[in-house]
């Protein structure tokens, strides 16, 4: 029995490893090069503090021009044109955030209520143990 339920766990692990996956492709709507383009920006944003310059108030525009420069070397060495680029801002500036549904709502009540009544039989059981340990 226990390798019955073991296997449909791992089953459903596998599962939802795929569906992760296959909605990771949806956050940037199915574009392969939507995801190339957000890669390569976050890497280079946490490299040398590209980031710092980026949003540094007294930053000169050499310093700016450089580590964008750097960006740009970077995203056509992965093969990215100038039109993808344009395409990927617009996604950005038209993109909306999901919205959230009954799924997304339910979820946390129901892991809540779970979550408290599993507290409230552990603390219920230990303490009658522990009242056992002491009555003897």
């Amino acid at each position: 029995m226990i390798q019955v339920i073991s296997t449909i766990l791992a089953f459903c692990i596998v599962l939802r490893y795929f569906k992760l996956k296959q909605n990771a492709t949806k956050k940037y709507g199915d574009s392969v090069t939507f995801q190339i383009i957000d890669r390569e920006y976050n890497k280079w944003y946490k490299k040398r503090g590209n980031g710092v310059v980026i949003n540094k108030n007294t930053a000169s525009m050499f310093e700016v021009d450089k580590v964008i420069w750097i960006l740009k070397k970077n995203l056509e060495g992965q093969g990215i044109n100038k039109e993808q680029l344009i395409n990927y801002l617009e996604f950005l500036e038209n993109y909306s955030s999901k919205k959230y549904g009954l799924k997304e709502m339910a979820l946390p009540v129901l892991s809540y209520l779970g979550i408290e009544n599993l507290l409230k039989n552990i603390s219920s059981n230990f303490f009658i143990k522990n009242s056992f340990l002491d009555s003897k």
